[in-house]
């Protein structure tokens, strides 16, 4: 599974969701979500993608469950993204949840790529150009380039950097 290690401090010892993967990664066939967004089989093995028909936030365990992309940061985090189509107002507000420290997606690619690489927001932007035939990172939300600039701190990136934020205020 690529994911990535990079992180700030933790108190506490992080809970462990590599079981969730495992079984999300093997329910992804019940799901078109992949293929509306043309991802393809072979990114979502690689990234080691997973799908969750009835997923409640841990930190919520009685809130209406819903069905969810599992996409693993790391060992130890993850986003879950509702798959359904059609979202209320309530609903859209909730539809990208992240459980565990926020981690860069992808972040292993900063030492690793052969060609460019594309710093954007989205864990989802990030896997639709990586199955264009491009190189990606995903900070996850405009607001981690903390963690972000602390990890280019850390290890100098071995392609040269595109920032590709989204076209919006946070992403400006």
């Amino acid at each position: 599974m690529h994911t990535s290690t990079y992180t700030q401090q933790q108190a506490e010892p992080e809970q462990d969701h590599t079981s969730l993967y495992r079984e999300a990664h093997q329910n992804l066939s019940a799901t078109d979500y992949l293929q509306r967004r043309g991802i393809s089989q072979e990114v979502a093995e690689r990234f080691n993608l997973g799908y969750v028909e009835s997923w409640r936030h841990p930190k919520a365990p009685t809130a209406p469950a819903s069905p969810r992309l599992i996409i693993p940061t790391s060992p130890h985090s993850y986003l879950a993204r509702d798959t359904r189509q059609e979202l209320t107002e309530a609903q859209e507000k909730y539809c990208k949840s992240k459980v565990g420290t926020v981690r860069i997606f992808n972040a292993q690619a900063l030492k690793a790529a052969s060609k460019p690489i594309f710093i954007v927001e989205g864990e989802i932007d990030a896997l639709s150009i990586i199955e264009a035939g491009g190189e990606a990172i995903a900070t996850g939300s405009a607001s981690n380039r903390r963690i972000l600039l602390n990890l280019l701190a850390e290890q100098k990136p071995a392609q040269p950097l595109i920032i590709a934020m989204d076209n919006d205020e946070a992403g400006d």
